[in-house]
């Protein structure tokens, strides 16, 4: 990651029944350091957690429309 989160934008992807502690905590944390998070979803439908109650989560942007993405 860069040292510096300023104008860093951070995604994460999401898909349906996602494991809770490998998507909100990883975007908490990063939020906390400063970092832009936006969730991805595979389509524009909600997803739902793996073991949370029924509460689905829209996701704030669509992968398949995303310009680019870096891996670090």
């Amino acid at each position: 990651m860069p040292t510096n989160p300023e104008n860093t934008r951070v995604v994460v992807l999401a898909a349906d029944f996602f494991e809770e502690s490998e998507l909100i905590y990883p975007a908490l944390r990063l939020r906390e350091e400063g970092y832009e998070v936006s969730v991805a979803g595979v389509g524009t439908a909600p997803v739902r957690g793996k073991s949370a109650p029924p509460r689905p989560r829209r996701p704030d942007a669509c992968a398949d429309r995303l310009t680019s993405l870096t891996l670090s």
